[in-house]
């Protein structure tokens, strides 16, 4: 059945469109008088609903508008009244602008219509051109806030057909998903202006009506297929009934659209000509299916997402696909799609899709524009998914991948692939590259890769050796994805690494990786980035006979910076081990000049040790070429050594050896400790108390001092000399003389006696 859609119309009926932000046209519907009349599969679909306390962001209250200028003119059911923001440029508020209402109870909303009016001129004045429609629950809901409002939907560039023409009233028709409602918000970002000169262009906005329609619950057994068939819409129960009803010859349309209501599979198997090898539609350029608001069900009666096997193959001239909503894709989906169109096939929305089985577009011809596919939900790419010869992207977003099939990209040639964190397996050759591509794992633990000899997911073996790609996993993942033997801990070298990245330059986020070239051999390491090398970290080096081993350098010649266990590193760098000729340092006898004394024994080679840089310790090679030393004679003698490490250098030294005479030793005086003496009259004195002698030889001789001479006499007052002598072992004496003072006894004086009184006081009668 063919239908107006949205309204029917008293007189000239005009289409304009409107894009919403599904991307998908919303249709736009202008008129000369709007009508409540609406078709009979709207009448279906929609009721109107009744309105209440509208309110507006701006008002024109003066003049004309104190009876005409509100927002209840808006919603008064009377096309002669209109709602309008102020007319004065005083005070008048800029856009955007809001007029907003409620419903009696909460209910299902999915369209809204508006009939503008345009100036006498018949331009702008106020008319929608850029709208939101927002919506609320909460009967508190401020309008002048963003709070507790949500978005049904935005609507741009809204055109009118014709867009001039005095006393011609502008009118649209908005749908959008359904919502529940209890009151209403539309904001008017844009207007169309009237374009004088003599006002603010884009600052006014108006309405004659605003009507809202509930959204009634149609009978699945009601609702028919919805397409848009080379710009004109149709409805039907199957697209057969509405091609054989309309008298559409398919081989002519190039425009197809399914945009609503019931889809079976039989409507596609009928489409591609699956069971009678017929296909309907073989001339198609642009396909549009939007499950997005259209029901799909299997020939089971399930409802599904998913097109079928062999929908739309054989659609060899199709230029533009647009898939919304859909979520897999069969096998042959799209078999041979675009191959005989001269510009190829492009696909504008496909990012809906989680699946992709095998073959799906298999032979399909893609435009050489189209360099880039998007399928950031794609969870599973089957086998040959893309396996086409017409397909040239260079790249293509993965993001939500976990299965990627053998062949999937089989003929394209990627310059950067990033593969997250969710994949788990890819086929062999599903995404060959470029010359130098880079391909980043995102996920720590490799996925399964192919291991067929000469066979990877990027190519084969040999092509890659070829293309200095390279690769780039997390630093915990170094091992899963290039082999058990390559860590961040040692040395590895190529025939280690996973034959799939042998030929690639190789990375690890955080790290830095080291080669090693020694005799054209190649080794490796990785490093964390800013730590040092370690002795780990570097290979064994041979060293060539006569040459001496450095250090490691960025230079092939040697020159520059040396690189040891100790340099930290901070990025990759590519080494050269440094040799020099080997110099042979002359050994080194290690002795001095000695002194004897007649009669020591001397052992000329005691002490006397030898090292070579080279040989390390050679004492024991030493020889004594000349001993002129005689211990029994005093005299300088000379002794005359030589040592010769294992490459022949030799080395001399002498050395002076000096026999001193033998020291008589000396007999010292003994040394007697006694002090003078002070006594009184009457004392009595023992000469010896106290006197001590010694000897350095002897020792103590206190026992052997003499009293040589005693004058002292303490019955008399008067200072007397005594003479002490003491004489050690060898007859060394020596002699000491003290003074003893005797002074006189003090005689104790008959003193005055003392008497002790004070005075005192007393009372009378005491």
């Amino acid at each position: 059945m063919k239908t107006k859609k949205i309204v029917a119309v008293s007189s000239a009926l005009m289409i304009g469109t409107t894009t919403a932000l599904t991307g998908f046209p919303a249709v736009v519907l202008a008129q000369e008088n709007m009508q409540e009349a609406v078709t009979s599969e709207q009448e279906e679909k929609y009721t109107k609903v009744s309105v209440k306390n509208p309110v507006a962001d701006s008002e024109e209250l003066t003049g004309e508008g104190q009876n005409n200028g509100r927002a209840q003119h808006a919603f008064d059911g009377n096309e002669s009244t209109v709602w309008h923001t102020l007319w004065s440029q005083d005070g008048q508020k800029k856009m955007p602008h809001w007029i907003s209402y409620s419903l009696d109870q909460v209910t299902k909303i999915g369209r809204i219509d508006y009939l503008g009016k345009p100036a006498q001129n018949g331009v702008g004045n106020g008319v929608f051109k850029n709208i939101d429609v927002y919506y609320t629950t909460d009967p508190g809901a401020d309008p002048a806030s963003d709070t507790g409002w949500k978005k049904a939907g935005s609507f741009e560039n809204i055109t009118y057909s014709p867009s001039t023409g005095t006393g011609t009233n502008r009118a649209a028709t908005f749908e959008f998903d359904p919502v529940e409602a209890l009151k209403v918000k539309i904001v008017v970002r844009e207007s169309y202006s009237s374009g004088s000169g003599q006002e603010p262009e884009n600052q006014y906005a108006n309405a004659l009506e605003i009507t809202t329609y509930a959204v009634n619950d149609v009978p699945e057994d009601k609702l028919e297929i919805g397409v848009t068939i080379d710009d004109q819409s149709y409805t039907g129960k199957s697209i057969q009934e509405i091609v054989d009803k309309n008298s559409i010859t398919p081989k002519n349309v190039e425009s197809l659209s399914i945009t609503n209501g019931n889809l079976e599979y039989k409507d596609l198997v009928w489409l591609g000509g699956v069971t009678d090898h017929n296909v309907k539609f073989r001339n198609l350029k642009r396909l549009t299916v939007d499950l997005e608001h259209t029901k799909m069900y299997t020939e089971t009666g399930e409802e599904t997402k998913a097109l079928p096997a062999y929908a739309f193959s054989g659609l060899n001239n199709l230029e533009e696909v647009r898939l919304s909503g859909v979520k897999e894709l069969g096998s042959f989906c799209f078999l041979n799609a675009g191959n005989r169109s001269s510009q190829g096939l492009e696909v504008f929305e496909i990012s809906s899709v989680t699946k992709i089985a095998n073959h799906a577009f298999n032979g399909a011809k893609f435009t050489v524009r189209m360099k880039t596919l998007s399928l950031p939900n794609a969870q599973i790419i089957g086998n040959s998914a893309f396996d086409s010869g017409g397909a040239n992207f260079t790249s293509v977003d993965l993001s939500g991948i976990v299965e990627l099939g053998e062949n999937a990209f089989k003929e394209c040639s990627f310059e950067e692939l990033v593969f997250p964190e969710s994949l788990r397996s890819i086929g062999r050759n599903a995404t060959p590259i470029k010359e130098r591509a880079s391909v980043t794992f995102l996920s720590e633990t490799a996925p399964e890769m192919p291991t067929i000899t000469g066979h990877t997911p990027f190519g084969d073996t040999d092509e890659l050796k070829e293309k200095n790609a390279a690769v780039t996993v997390p630093g915990a993942g170094i091992s899963s994805y290039y082999g058990e033997k390559v860590t961040n801990t040692s040395v590895f070298v190529k025939e280690d690494i996973n034959p799939i990245f042998r030929n690639w330059n190789i990375n690890a986020t955080g790290h830095c990786l080291v080669k090693y070239m020694v005799d054209s051999k190649e080794s490796f390491a990785f490093v964390p980035e800013g730590e040092k090398i370690g002795e780990a970290r570097l290979p064994e080096v041979t060293i060539p006979e006569g040459k001496v081993f450095k250090g490691w350098s960025e230079k092939e010649d040697g020159s520059g910076e040396l690189f040891t266990k100790d340099s930290k590193v901070e990025k990759n760098i590519t080494l050269y081990p440094v040799f020099e000729e080997k110099k042979n340092t002359p050994p080194v006898i290690n002795v001095e000049d000695k002194e004897l004394t007649v009669g020591d024994t001397f052992d000329p080679l005691e002490g006397v040790t030898a090292t070579d840089e080279e040989d390390g310790d050679i004492s024991g090679s030493i020889e004594v070429l000349n001993n002129e030393v005689d211990t029994t004679k005093v005299g300088i003698y000379k002794v005359t050594y030589k040592v010769t490490d294992s490459q022949g250098a030799s080395t001399t030294k002498t050395i002076y050896v000096t026999v001193n005479p033998k020291q008589e030793v000396l007999n010292e005086v003994p040394v007697i400790d006694a002090s003078d003496r002070v006594l009184t009259e009457g004392d009595a004195f023992d000469v010896l108390e106290g006197v001590t002698a010694t000897d350095k030889e002897d020792g103590d001789i206190s026992g052997s001092i003499e009293v040589l001479n005693n004058e002292a006499d303490t019955t008399k007052v008067g200072i007397y000399k005594v003479t002490y002598k003491v004489t050690d072992s060898q007859g060394a004496s020596t002699t000491k003389t003290i003074y003893v003072t005797v002074n006189p006894k003090q005689e104790v004086l008959n003193e005055v006696p003392v008497i002790n009184a004070s005075d005192r006081v007393l009372t009378e009668g005491d």
